[in-house]
């Protein structure tokens, strides 16, 4: 997942209305900002919020809406997946009788009276249900910008990936010229030894010549 959300071009990050404030998810997004800072800083533009299952909000005593909204971003995106599969099935008429009666229990209340609800008035509350869903606001907003503008966001991520590659490269370049300055200060340091030691060396020949010389004059 690591590798991946360093080189992704867009990320849509996917919140649990039911773990908003728990330390699950302020460590998940901890770890996205350490593994691709950049991304995290292009809100609305690659990088975008989705609270999903915000039908929780009428069962739980969690956050209303607006405190969500203001809690994760202003430009964040609320929706219940379960509400919008379920008006969907409807409307296309490919609901199981399980989905089915769970949407008219959502739609119509649990105690309605189900022989008394038509097709129509039941796709009329699939219809306004999907809407409510903010699944739709999420087809527009979120997926619409990536596939009107998908060219601006693979240029903007190419240009935060230079921003992050030339930093790298700044770095091994100091780590290099550094580990350059040192070994060309072993080399000299090395080569003044050497020297010294061959001007020793020469200076012991020479003597030596001379001590021969001297015994052959004699």
């Amino acid at each position: 997942v690591e590798r991946l959300l360093s080189g992704v071009d867009a990320c849509v990050y996917l919140l649990d209305y039911t773990k908003l404030k728990t330390q699950d998810e302020a460590s998940l997004l901890q770890r996205l900002k350490q593994v691709n800072p950049a991304l995290v800083r292009r809100l609305s533009q690659r990088f975008f919020f989705v609270v999903n299952k915000v039908d929780a909000a009428q069962t739980t005593s969690g956050h209303d809406l607006e405190a969500t909204r203001a809690y994760v971003a202003d430009l964040v995106v609320l929706v219940s997946a379960r509400n919008a599969l379920l008006s969907r099935c409807i409307l296309r008429g490919n609901a199981s009788p399980e989905a089915r009666a769970q949407f008219l229990a959502l739609a119509f209340g649990a105690f309605a009276n189900q022989a008394l609800i038509t097709e129509d008035s039941m796709r009329a509350a699939a219809r306004a249900l999907l809407a409510d869903s903010g699944v739709l606001d999420l087809e527009s907003q979120v997926l619409g910008h990536l596939w009107v503008h998908g060219s601006k966001v693979k240029q903007l991520a190419l240009a935060d990936d230079l921003d992050r590659l030339l930093a790298e490269v700044h770095g091994v370049s100091i780590t290099c010229h550094a580990a350059l300055t040192a070994s060309c200060q072993a080399l000299a340091q090395r080569s003044t030894e050497l020297q010294e030691h061959l001007d020793a060396t020469s200076a012991a020949v020479k003597a030596t010549t001379q001590h021969a010389d001297d015994l052959g004059d004699q």
